[in-house]
């Protein structure tokens, strides 16, 4: 008891979360949750798979399928959000493909313009500036296993830009 309560009350109680938990910090957006968002009551067993900080799919994983897997994003969202919100992402696009430096420097002038689904930045298009005719394109990969003429496929082989 007197590892949360004082000798002299049951009032004012202090739970270290990090502790208890095996490392998983209240910060952030998670500071001001009632405890069943993650635990089950009155048992507090986990809703979730235990998780560290920076393990947020464990618990965030329809959030992160839905903007990050059809583009290859690592896991690691802190990397480019932070504990407080998804919102406001900082994002090094030229890391995953170039569109700030070689062919495609200064070829865009909003995301919409390869990003063609609102928000749904796992979909994108090359079609609207690089206008490849189909017939021509199928023609020239004929003899590359799986082609389709498709943007995501065009980027599974020319992840860089380039031919």
């Amino acid at each position: 008891c007197l590892s949360c309560h004082t000798a002299d009350t049951w009032d004012g109680a202090s739970f270290d979360h990090t502790a208890a938990s095996g490392g998983f910090e209240l910060i952030g957006a998670h500071a001001p949750l009632a405890c069943e968002n993650c635990h089950t009551m009155p048992d507090l067993a986990l809703l979730f798979q235990p998780a560290d900080n920076n393990d947020c799919v464990t618990c965030h994983q329809q959030d992160y399928d839905d903007q990050h897997q059809g583009s290859g994003f690592p896991t690691t969202c802190l990397s480019c959000h932070t504990a407080d919100t998804w919102d406001g992402a900082s994002f090094d696009h030229n890391a995953f493909f170039p569109i700030n430096s070689g062919a495609h420097q200064e070829a865009w002038t909003s995301c919409q313009d390869c990003h063609d689904i609102p928000n749904d930045f796992a979909s994108f298009t090359c079609l609207s500036c690089h206008e490849h005719r189909q017939v021509a394109m199928d023609d020239k990969h004929k003899e590359e296993d799986g082609y389709a003429y498709q943007s995501q496929l065009c980027y599974s082989c020319h992840p860089r830009g380039t031919h």
